[in-house]
């Protein structure tokens, strides 16, 4: 997708269109194929310009990036057997982002929201470990904070 075309959905659609992009973003493999980050940059530039709230567009990013991270968790709590089993993650996603999670454990769903590889895959094993649920919420909602 082009900058001019997503300037136009985010003209069209606002911040719902901005909602969805980042949603997915942060989930597992929908991330390899939309550009969030960009839609995000847009939308923030827009924002500048006065043509979306900027209070708005942040709190908007900032949800988003959480439900779809929480989203990527809940997939890997549920599906993380059959994921592996089928070999839905491929070995050069997964085990780079296990590594990365076992050695730093809550710490690596914070920052991997700044790592593009990592940042969709990392809740996914967090999931998939069966990380604590309330420590991933929290670490999940310290970076969405920081991220958006």
């Amino acid at each position: 997708m082009e900058i001019s075309e997503l300037t136009t959905y985010i003209q069209k659609y606002g911040l719902l269109f901005v909602f969805i992009f980042t949603f997915l973003e942060t989930v597992a493999f929908a991330s390899i194929i939309v550009p969030g980050e960009t839609a995000v940059v847009i939308a923030g530039m827009m924002a500048s310009k006065g043509y979306i709230n900027m209070e708005y567009l942040i709190v908007v990013v900032i949800i988003s990036a959480f439900l779809g991270y929480l989203t990527s968790y809940l997939l890997g709590s549920y599906f993380g057997n059959i994921i592996i089993r089928k070999k839905l993650l491929k070995d050069k996603y997964y085990k780079p982002t296990q590594y990365f999670f076992e050695k730093y454990g809550g710490i690596s769903v914070l920052f991997s929201r700044f790592l593009s590889l990592l940042r969709s895959f990392t809740a996914l094993v967090a999931g998939m470990s069966k990380m604590n649920f309330i420590s991933f919420v929290i670490f999940d909602a310290i970076g969405a904070v920081l991220w958006g």
